[in-house]
């Protein structure tokens, strides 16, 4: 046998042990209730119909399409780009990928097409499983321009080469390719083979620029990491009720045998009220954001949340202690209300409930206690740097690494506990999305008339987000709304590459202040000075 078949056989108990315990929890639990859509999919209704699976047939699509898919051709190691939102087909794909061996790539449709198009280039897929409607908003059409001035703009998926599989009817837009329902038809075919431990599983691009695509590569061993932490974290047990959209809460909630509620895209207040009303949810998961208007709608109505649900989850860092303290008081006091703190090449890192937060005396943002084999140390810059078995191996196209540089200035406690104090890189955070203002500024600064540009953001003491302003030093005699013009047409159409979760809300006019002995641009009088222009204050 040998050492390497050992050390294979260890490292596939991560992810390979969790999807094989899916599937046994899948035959354990039978006719209970998988999953629930409490929203119709687009591309099966247009209205929103409720939608359920059962252990039993989750389990029995997912064995199916496993061996489908390896029938068609797909081996390990293909990269497949991947368009399906949450939801109980997404839940049959995914696991499906992954037993096979393939390294699923996602798609996100927040960027714009050049951009898109590079990171194509990187990554070279052999495979496209997506939603036909995304097939559809995607391809070039009238439509598309329409759907673009509603912030709608997905990259076009059927000018992607390789054997695309459509999860849908064939719709307008869609390319020659496979049917999903098709492909979940039992027949007597060859199971996959177990793939190698190694293998890459997970690419998720974040920031990057049309030179320097950075996309997050997970392996099967640091994706069951992620995936063994939060199952880990959440102690969830087959009476528990998890509504949430990410795959890895979704997943914890499987294989302990609950039930899972996937909920529609977008922030629907009513709609969670009523989640957690009808089905009994125990455990939420979601970002600041997301909760911010159920927040003020329980303000309005004088409400706290009822007991039942027992687990909130934030993943966000930093949450702001005037949000945390109003979320805190809409709860009942039987509810625990979490603050993970994670990043796409790293999750979960630490994590600490509300309570020992805002009662917390330290000088800077108390993140928690790291999870169990998180290993971290302090540079003497202060500068975070993590390591472990669910850190990420690198970046697409680069070296792999031992330890992530986070940005984050950090000291620990004398519990051991992670307080972050600052940025070290410049990064904004805008809903789940870390945005690198230099990315974006050389690129920016090409427009004729920018002289100089920056992208600072402004934070309220009781934001969820940020807002992101592009302060621009015009050249003289420029005319500013002339310019104005200029610079959100250049961003609109592409020839700007930037990516749309990073467009500015708010394009300032200003000389941008630089200091000290190297004469660099001050970002923090910047901030300032764009605060008092919005009106905000100094």
């Amino acid at each position: 046998m040998g050492d390497s078949n050992t050390t294979d056989e260890v490292v596939a108990s991560g992810l390979d042990r969790i999807l094989d315990d899916l599937i046994a929890c899948a035959r354990r639990q039978g006719d209970k209730v998988a999953m629930i859509e409490t929203g119709g999919g687009l591309h099966r209704t247009f209205g929103t119909t409720k939608r359920s699976i059962t252990y039993a047939e989750l389990g029995r699509r997912i064995e199916t399409l496993t061996a489908a898919l390896y029938a068609a051709g797909m081996r390990e190691g293909d990269r497949v780009v991947y368009g399906v939102r949450a939801g109980i087909d997404s839940m049959t794909i995914l696991p499906a990928l992954l037993r096979v061996g393939a390294c699923v790539v996602a798609v996100d449709s927040a960027v714009s097409e050049v951009l898109f198009g590079e990171r194509m280039r990187l990554v070279d897929p052999k495979w496209v499983v997506a939603e036909s409607i995304l097939y559809t908003l995607s391809s070039p059409s009238p439509l598309r321009g329409a759907f673009r001035k509603l912030g709608i703009d997905i990259p076009d998926l059927g000018a992607i080469p390789g054997t695309h599989i459509r999860v849908g009817a064939m719709l307008p837009g869609v390319p020659k390719s496979l049917s999903f329902e098709k492909m979940l038809v039992p027949a007597r075919l060859a199971p996959a083979p177990t793939p190698r431990a190694d293998r890459d599983a997970l690419v998720v691009f974040t920031s990057g620029t049309t030179s320097l695509p950075k996309g997050v590569v997970h392996t099967a061993s640091s994706l069951g990491a992620v995936c063994g932490g939060v199952v880990g974290l959440t102690q969830l047990g087959p009476d528990d009720v998890v509504r949430s959209t990410q795959t890895h809460m979704m997943l914890a909630a499987l294989v302990a045998g609950a039930t899972a509620i996937i909920p529609p895209a977008g922030v629907d207040p009513k709609r969670f009220l009523d989640d957690v009303a009808r089905f009994g949810v125990t455990h939420a998961y979601g970002v600041p954001y997301e909760f911010a208007q159920l927040v003020t709608m329980l303000e309005a109505r004088g409400q706290t949340l009822p007991p039942s649900l027992r687990n909130i989850i934030l993943a966000s860092a930093p949450v702001r202690t005037a949000f945390l303290r109003r979320f805190r008081d809409r709860c009942s006091e039987t509810t625990d209300l979490w603050c993970a703190y994670a990043m796409t090449e790293m999750l979960p890192v630490s994590v600490v409930e509300s309570r020992e937060k805002l009662t917390s005396d330290e000088d800077g943002d108390l993140v928690g206690t790291p999870i169990a084999g998180v290993t971290l140390r302090v540079a003497d810059d202060g500068e975070l740097f993590l390591s472990g078995p669910n850190l990420f191996r690198g970046y697409l196209g680069l070296d792999p690494v031992v330890e992530h540089a986070t940005g984050d200035l950090a000291r620990l406690d004398e519990r051991g506990r992670i307080v972050l104090l600052g940025r070290k890189k410049e990064m904004l955070i805008r809903r789940e999305h870390n945005i690198y203002p230099s990315l974006y500024e050389e690129s920016l600064s090409t427009i004729p008339g920018i002289d100089a540009c920056a992208m600072v953001s402004v934070v309220t003491d009781d934001a969820t987000d940020e807002k992101i302003v592009l302060a621009v030093q015009p050249r003289v005699g420029e005319e500013r709304d002339a310019l104005r013009k200029r610079i959100e047409r250049a961003m609109e159409d592409g020839s700007c590459p930037i990516d749309r979760f990073a467009l500015p809300d708010h394009i300032v006019f200003c000389t941008l202040p630089h200091g000290g002995r190297s004469n660099k641009l001050d970002r923090g009088r910047l901030s300032s000075l764009v605060r008092t222009e919005l009106g905000h204050g100094a």
